[in-house]
């Protein structure tokens, strides 16, 4: 005869926290071409020139249940094929987010 021995042992509930958020990463990048017909907008001696514009962009998205971030920024790097002195970079970074505290109360920002 074989004795198997046996425990019995009761079992916590696990103990219910935020849910963990899941990331989301998108990166893009946009190349355009520009004509300006009058770069310095004067009446008179109206200067054209092309410009060549890259804008590099990062956009982070975290989500769970009850929350959602979204967290990013873009860049522009414009060059101009004549007047290099009016060549230029410029920076947006944003941040938007949303909480649900129960289902009737809804914060935004």
């Amino acid at each position: 005869m074989t004795v198997l021995p046996l425990q019995c042992v009761a079992a916590a509930e696990p103990t219910k926290g935020p849910e963990p958020f899941a990331p989301k990463v998108t990166v893009g990048l946009i190349e355009t071409i520009k004509y300006i017909d009058n770069l310095f907008a004067t009446r008179v001696a109206k200067t054209s020139d092309g410009v060549a514009v890259t804008s590099p962009s990062l956009n982070i998205a975290l989500e769970n249940e009850s929350t959602t971030l979204n967290l990013g920024g873009v860049a522009e790097f414009g060059n101009h094929f004549s007047n290099t002195s009016e060549d230029y970079i410029d920076y947006r970074v944003y941040a938007t987010g949303r909480h649900r505290f129960n289902p009737n109360v809804l914060a935004t920002g």
